[in-house]
């Protein structure tokens, strides 16, 4: 056999042996488990005043006491358009944002420079006192349903201003506050 010929020969027996290996017979297979709860739903939600200044006007740091509210404002928050709603599944309007407890659960982002404030927010038709229940993060309020449906409705909320107990009330220390409160639907 010509040394040519034998070249040819290996070159085609190596050429099959890579094509056999890139067209294997062998499968391989992976599972993916997967599962989801989907739910058909949604409400406009628009709120009367997206941005509040508390009092309309600075506050002066001696007016905010231990168990007080200062410079409660309302706010309404507006749900129409519900379509999709099973009102069966309960929607709840779910109030999140970032703070901490002053006593009883506060609003405040991490952009203030006050200490030991935040912002209280009751849902109420009537001015609430620190005394009222405070929403808090992860907090929800019921949505009014008829029969099937989720109605137009204006759900009212008061903010206001709170440094909490004395003890916390007496490390206060007067700069800025901001507070950023998000409303979302949700069937829990």
């Amino acid at each position: 056999m010509s040394l040519a010929k034998s070249c040819r020969n290996n070159a085609v027996a190596l050429m099959l042996l890579v094509l056999s290996g890139l067209y294997s017979t062998q499968t391989y297979a992976i599972t993916l488990n997967f599962s989801a709860t989907l739910v058909n739903g949604s409400c406009d939600f628009e709120l009367d005043r997206p941005h509040v200044v508390l009092g309309g006007m600075p506050i002066q740091e001696s007016s905010i006491l231990p168990g007080t509210l200062v410079a409660a404002e309302r706010v309404n928050l507006n749900v129409s358009n519900c379509s999709g709603v099973d009102a069966s599944l309960s929607p709840v309007i779910r109030v999140s944002g970032t703070g901490k407890t002053l006593g009883k659960w506060a609003f405040r982002s991490n952009t203030s420079t006050s200490e030991n404030i935040g912002v209280m927010l009751v849902q109420t038709d009537t001015p609430p006192s620190y005394g009222s229940t405070a929403l808090g993060n992860n907090d929800t309020v019921n949505l009014r349903t008829t029969g099937s449906t989720v109605p137009d409705q204006d759900v009212p909320f008061y903010v206001g201003a709170i440094c909490g107990t004395p003890g916390t009330c007496a490390g206060l220390k007067a700069g800025t506050l901001a507070a950023n409160i998000e409303f979302m639907l949700d069937f829990p």
